[in-house]
């Protein structure tokens, strides 16, 4: 049994709404002791398909599909074990920058 994980911070704190893919670094507590512990990482509704456990304080998310994020902001969501941690509205949704 694992303490609830707690999402602190969230760099960046935007992603660019329907981008394709995005990158995240997650710091907090109760990440787990090991990389095992850390069962995934969702931003918005969708799953980071590459995490990094760095240590029980940093996750990384290093691809995340932003094609179905809508709204002004999504959540960030931890699953360590059994618990899961949630930071509301940790990721701005911002337009594509236009070249």
């Amino acid at each position: 049994h694992y303490p609830a994980p707690t999402v602190e911070a969230v760099e960046p704190g935007y992603g660019f709404a329907r981008s394709g893919v995005a990158e995240f670094v997650l710091t907090g507590r109760h990440f787990g002791n090991q990389p095992a512990d850390l069962r995934a990482v969702f931003v918005g509704a969708e799953e980071c398909s590459a995490v990094r456990w760095v240590s029980s304080e940093e996750v990384r998310c290093d691809a995340v599909n932003s094609t179905s994020w809508t709204g002004s902001a999504v959540s960030v969501r931890v699953v360590v074990g059994d618990q899961e941690g949630v930071q509301s509205r940790a990721v701005a949704i911002v337009g594509r920058p236009r070249v």
